[in-house]
């Protein structure tokens, strides 16, 4: 089969229309009270209160009324103005919308204007939701009531299923709990008023802390308070060395695995628990559910884990370069814990809890060390090695344009988990999916696995696909197994990318480090004369025929020299652009001396033609006709901290063997947006 993209083409099929564009609407929902500086306008299937001239940042009360079946809100600014939009509910501040970044890809800020919406069939209506917008000046904000029919995966689901805030609340308890070695783990129960049992949720945090300065229970805003209305005892607990729990930090060590499996035995076996637990989190808050879903504890039936850490060698040194947990550093995460200045600041303290096994004192140096070699502590961390243990049902999401933990776990942890699973992928940042249906999929999603009722998500795919147009794609797996490789060549010397290969090299200037962590690279450096060698090559294809969909990794297949140096990181920026401007699609990194694997660092020698596999995230993209991709290589001088700091720049020769082969899939059928996007 030839590639499209050996000829820069692909046909992709035409938008075939909203689902549910054929279904005459319901009733508009009845508004009737006007929010105080409000506009009420008739708008097709429904109303839209309109805010004129608001004051940024904004904040408002809206009735919810009976009838609604989709809140959208949008906020219109200056077209430089960056700004945000959200959603949640006046009674609990729990979310009900996620401002949708498809445009603010790589956290570049959204100027001009935002958007997000959610189903209201998450609470009984009428209901209050406060609506929020974020910027500065002044801006339009509109709120649009709906009764669009439910359509995407809630159209499959029995919704009568979903537990509503019914229940008033206990008293928040604090417990101190003694985990498996002993170590005092700080506890907060939230019960609802009842006899019981009740199904349990677990949120095990490092982050507790800033929660209670403001006086509430850890995470109460967050999802506390709106989920043990629903019938959940709600049990949040500190992570050792963190917050008001004993221990040292460990950053996913044995001892922090070990405390998540023995919290769901311990909420299991709790008079006030009916034995079933489901374990929810976002980020490092994801993490520990996975911590203890590979475990597989008995009692855990489901997990929410919302952009988790499963493998931190990729987070952290993702292609060989130490580049933190996005662009910081794992040692953030050691200033969030109270015992960190008695841990790891007394070597005394360090050098006992080494002996008694307590935490890993070298936690501090790994994120930061410039070989960056995969080793046991790595092993230890990289929760897609024993994913098929896994019993529980696992809601997974994670979005291609986290630039904090990044989407290259996807795939190895995600295929494989053979329990029953849903993956949300799309093009959001590090924060809960930008879907309309978030939070209505994550709390059935308990209902059906924690509570036992009949929701019907065996009716659901394993994955839904958002490209990068907002078309969903159901899917047995992710990426597309169908996809690809279509190799495109490389003309170093004359700038081209696709075509015939070239015959000549080009050389650039090895930059500071700085300079390819940051995922944009650095503004030219002011005060400075011209550099007589660039700092970065970039090759630019000619336009597209056609449109193309790519699923997955690419990868730069690498060709280079070096000199003046015995290693260099090397950065590569795959771009697009059209008539709307040039934006970041994809990017990689790799480390020269790991060219035989990342379990070795070996300096380049002399002389030596270093041929590597630069892979670039994952992501599901579709390129449209007419417009061209550039991929921009950069690459900076290491430092091993054996070497001491180095002498003259080096040179990285870009070889015309170098070429970009990129996962090629096929069309993937009629696609329509969903109405509850």
């Amino acid at each position: 089969m030839r590639h499209a993209l050996l000829g820069l083409a692909l046909v992709l099929p035409a938008l075939a229309g909203c689902l549910g564009a054929s279904v005459d609407p319901a009733p508009a929902p009845v508004v009737e009270k006007v929010p105080e500086g409000a506009q009420l306008e008739a708008i097709p299937g429904g109303a839209r209160l309109v805010f004129e001239k608001a004051t940024l940042p904004f904040e408002r009360n809206v009735t919810i009324p009976l009838g609604t079946t989709l809140v959208r809100m949008t906020v219109l600014a200056g077209e430089k103005d960056a700004v945000s939009a959200s959603m949640r509910s006046a009674d609990t501040q729990r979310r009900r919308c996620n401002f949708d970044p498809v445009v603010a890809a790589w956290d570049a800020p959204t100027v001009g204007s935002a958007s997000c919406s959610g189903v209201a069939v998450v609470d009984r209506l009428p209901a209050t939701w406060t609506v929020r917008a974020a910027g500065p000046g002044q801006g339009t904000v509109q709120v649009d009531l709906l009764s669009t029919p439910l359509d995407g995966p809630l159209a499959k689901l029995d919704l009568s299923q979903l537990s509503m805030r019914d229940h008033e609340l206990e008293p928040t308890k604090v417990q101190t709990v003694p985990s498996f070695d002993g170590t005092p783990l700080r506890v907060e129960v939230t019960l609802p008023q009842g006899a019981g049992p009740w199904p349990a949720v677990i949120w095990s945090s490092p982050y507790n802390t800033a929660d209670r300065a403001t006086g509430k229970p850890a995470a109460w805003d967050y999802f506390v308070h709106d989920w043990a209305q629903r019938g959940y005892a709600v049990v949040s607990a500190d992570v050792r060395g963190y917050g008001e729990s004993g221990g040292c930090v460990e950053v996913w060590g044995a001892n922090e695995q070990k405390d998540q499996a023995f919290l769901v035995d311990w909420v299991a076996k709790q008079p006030w628990s009916d034995g079933k637990v489901g374990f929810y989190g976002q980020s490092y808050v994801a993490t520990t559910p996975v911590e203890a879903a590979v475990q597989d504890p008995p009692a855990l039936k489901a997990i929410i884990a919302v952009a988790p850490v499963v493998n931190a060698y990729d987070d952290w040194h993702f292609g060989g370069v130490p580049n933190g947990e996005g662009m910081g550093s794992a040692i953030s995460y050691d200033q969030l814990g109270t015992q960190a200045e008695q841990n790891f600041g007394d070597p005394l303290s360090t050098a006992l809890n080494a002996a008694n096994g307590v935490c890993d004192p070298t936690v501090l140096a790994r994120a930061s060390d410039p070989r960056a070699v995969y080793d046991d502590f790595y092993a230890l961390r990289n929760f897609s090695v024993p994913a098929s243990k896994i019993q529980a049902a696992v809601l997974y999401t994670h979005g291609f344009e986290d630039s904090n933990v990044k989407a290259q776990m996807i795939p190895d942890w995600f295929n494989a988990i053979t329990a029953p699973k849903l993956g949300l992928f799309g093009h959001w940042v590090h924060q809960h999916p930008a879907r309309a249906d978030d939070e209505a999929l994550m709390l059935l999603w308990l209902d059906q696995y924690v509570k036992g009722k009949p929701v019907g998500f065996e009716k659901l795919p394993a994955a839904l696909v958002l490209d990068s147009d907002g078309r969903e794609r159901e899917a047995s797996q992710w990426p597309d197994p169908a996809a690809a490789d279509a190799v495109l060549a490389t003309d170093p010397a004359g700038g081209k990318l696709g075509g015939a290969a070239g015959s000549g090299s080009a050389s650039i200037l090895l930059d500071t480090t700085e300079g390819i962590q940051n995922v944009q690279p650095p503004a030219a450096r002011l005060g400075l004369a011209p550099l007589p060698v660039p700092t970065s090559l970039t090759l630019t294809s000619a336009p597209l025929a056609q449109d193309v969909r790519l699923s997955g990794n690419g990868v730069v297949r690498l060709a280079v020299h070096l000199t003046g140096a015995d290693n260099a990181y090397v950065a590569a920026y795959l771009r697009e652009t059209d008539a709307n401007g040039t934006r970041l699609v994809t990017f990689g990194m790799f480390n020269l001396a790991h060219r035989h694997g990342h379990d070795q660092y070996d300096p380049v020698q002399p002389g030596e033609t270093v041929q590597v596999p630069l892979p670039l995230l994952p992501t599901e993209h579709v390129f449209h006709a007419g417009a061209t991709l550039s991929l921009e290589l950069r690459g900076a001088r290491v430092v091993d901290w054996d070497a001491g700091q180095p002498g003259e720049p080096g040179l990285l020769e870009i070889l015309p063997q170098t070429a970009l082969a990129l996962p090629e899939a096929p069309a993937a059928g009629p696609a329509p947006l969903t109405a509850t996007r």
